[in-house]
């Protein structure tokens, strides 16, 4: 159209001869499109505000998307007044049509298109499901009826229809559905205290095989023996009753001897020990006359 406009304003100012040639004809053409192109202002589009959508909300329920208070009675009209509202601003036949500011309108920050896209998917899943005959508050019954048979591919695909999580909404369009979970930092100290416990578990167990196989040592064997072969020897001592007597008056002031605090001389010790060898003789007398008694 603009071509057309462009030939006629280049005929009525040129008028052609029948001696100019068509080649005149498309250079004036041309450069009367570069003034008209050179002088064209790009036309403003419409700033539209939406008033509807919550703030400081991240994953806003049906509810919330519909500013919708009382949750047993819901005025129909009323939620469809606010879905075409929601229809106009975000569908994505009517982009380009009108810019969508954000909630800050002195920033000046329009909407992106897939930003659009996003929220007109949301609100399409939400006004769904407040028009249905049972409505379901997702917030309130977390992951409630959430399995279903159909395979991950088609669950992805169609997540903003399927999903029974308005928190998973958010995420979808970043989510990798072929990749595992993230690797996170917890996980890794995990994995490696777990494997130094495997390892201190390997090494006491190497420790523990490398004792029971080491051969049993002679020395102390031999020891151990000769300690049960004294004591079933009494250690070398007599086991009768004028010897029990002698060792324990012999052990007794010994030990007094060796005691410090005593004050214990030698000359001491040897009396003690003269008078322990009266004491004997006197036992010995009386054992003998009790065993041999007068006729």
């Amino acid at each position: 159209m603009s071509i057309l406009l462009a030939r006629q304003s280049v005929t009525s100012r040129y008028p052609l001869t029948p001696a100019a040639s068509i080649n005149t004809l498309n250079h004036h053409l041309v450069i009367q499109w570069i003034r008209d192109y050179s002088n064209h202002q790009p036309r403003k589009l419409e700033v539209l505000h939406d008033n509807y959508w919550p703030k400081l909300v991240k994953n806003p329920s049906p509810f919330q998307i519909f500013n919708i208070t009382n949750k047993n009675s819901i005025d129909k009209k009323e939620l469809k007044k606010k879905y075409h509202f929601f229809v106009k601003l975000y569908h994505p036949d009517n982009n380009g049509k009108f810019n969508v500011s954000t909630h800050d309108c002195a920033t000046n920050k329009f909407l992106t298109n897939d930003q659009k896209l996003k929220r007109f998917k949301i609100i399409t899943d939400a006004y769904t499901k407040l028009t249905s005959d049972r409505v379901i508050d997702t917030s309130e019954s977390y992951d409630m009826n959430r399995y279903n048979h159909q395979n991950w591919n088609t669950r992805y695909h169609h997540a903003y229809y399927n999903s029974e999580d308005w928190g998973d909404i958010n995420g979808i369009s970043k989510k990798d559905h072929t990749s595992n979970e993230e690797f996170n930092i917890l996980t890794f100290f995990s994995c490696m205290l777990g494997l130094i416990m495997c390892i201190k578990c390997l090494a006491l167990l190497n420790e523990l095989e490398a004792t029971l196989n080491k051969p049993i040592q002679l020395a102390p064997h031999k020891s151990m023996e000769e300690n049960l072969i004294s004591a079933y020897t009494n250690y070398g001592l007599d086991k009768d009753k004028q010897s029990r007597y002698k060792r324990f008056l012999w052990f007794r002031t010994y030990n007094i001897f060796l005691n410090k605090q005593s004050g214990f001389s030698r000359e001491q010790f040897q009396e003690e020990m003269k008078k322990n060898d009266i004491l004997l003789t006197e036992l010995d007398n009386k054992s003998n006359s009790k065993s041999n008694p007068p006729p």
